[in-house]
């Protein structure tokens, strides 16, 4: 039975209008169309954050120098990034993974006149505390005044005080160390929002046995010790380029173990003092 009421479809003389479709019409009639009327994928232009596997991504990546000319050559922006996640994991701790990263935080904290922050492991995650060698950070040219050290009671509290320190916009580069510890992926996307929301870069310093285990960061290296001090650098993961490639690298000067050791000399036979001079001493 049709229906008085106004705007009910069983009293709707007029037909409807055809429909359209939507995406042909908005997407599809925009589209520039080749002569033959295949047009080839290539020929689309791509927004600045989106690229295709194995190539470079086209947008500009703010990038630091690592001073490693043949690690830059190989890291998007070349060099390290200026805001976002680097997960560097190592099969043994004190292998290099420090003079690997001073170079390119000596020369930025000095550029952008900045400060960092080192967040330690807890004394509970290592049988000995430890603290940076302030000589040698001063010998890479780091001002002792631009660092600032803390060492929380607990993982969680230190994965805290890094998102904190990323968030605030106080600090350009923090360093956090996670021994043996498998992380929530969703305690990793923090810090990755972190740094990108305050324009720092995170580096995390995790086992090898991480790798096993997915990660948000956008840069993500496995480190490996090889002969006479070199550091085998693998490229785990990066932003367009394929992955699994490895750069080697010989962070620290080996010239002191190539020199010769100098002769040292014998010292002279040692012989008591007497007890007339022993006695002399005391009475004078």
């Amino acid at each position: 039975m049709a229906s008085n009421v106004p705007g009910f479809l069983g009293t709707r003389s007029e037909p409807l209008a055809k429909p359209k479709k939507l995406y042909e019409y908005t997407v599809m009639s925009s589209l520039p169309r080749a002569a033959a009327g295949v047009v080839p994928v290539h020929a689309f232009p791509l927004h600045p954050n989106v690229f295709r596997v194995g190539e470079r991504p086209t947008s500009a990546v703010a990038a630091q120098p690592s001073g490693f000319a043949a690690l830059d050559r190989e890291l998007p922006g070349g060099g390290w990034p200026c805001a976002g996640l680097v997960d560097i994991a190592c099969d043994a701790w004190g292998i290099g993974e420090m003079s690997l990263v001073m170079p390119g935080l000596a020369v930025g904290l000095k550029a952008r006149e900045a400060h960092a922050l080192w967040i330690l492991p807890p004394c509970a995650a290592r049988q000995m505390s430890w603290v940076p060698y302030a000589p040698g950070l001063v010998a890479q040219g780091i001002a002792l005044d631009q660092l600032a050290l803390v060492r929380p009671p607990t993982v969680e509290e230190g994965l805290w005080c890094a998102e904190q320190a990323l968030r605030s916009g106080a600090v350009a580069y923090v360093l956090i160390w996670l021994d043996g510890q498998r992380l929530p992926s969703l305690a990793l996307k923090r810090l990755q929002q972190a740094a990108m929301g305050g324009g720092a870069a995170a580096f995390v310093f995790r086992p090898l046995a991480s790798l096993d285990s997915p990660s948000p960061a956008p840069l993500r290296l496995a480190l490996h010790a090889g002969a006479q001090g070199t550091l085998r650098v693998e490229l785990v993961k990066r932003r367009g380029l394929p992955d699994g490639h490895a750069v080697l690298l010989t962070p620290r000067s080996m010239a002191c173990l190539a020199r010769p050791a100098a002769a040292v000399p014998s010292p002279a036979a040692w012989q008591p003092p007497r007890r007339r001079d022993v006695l002399d001493a005391f009475r004078g």
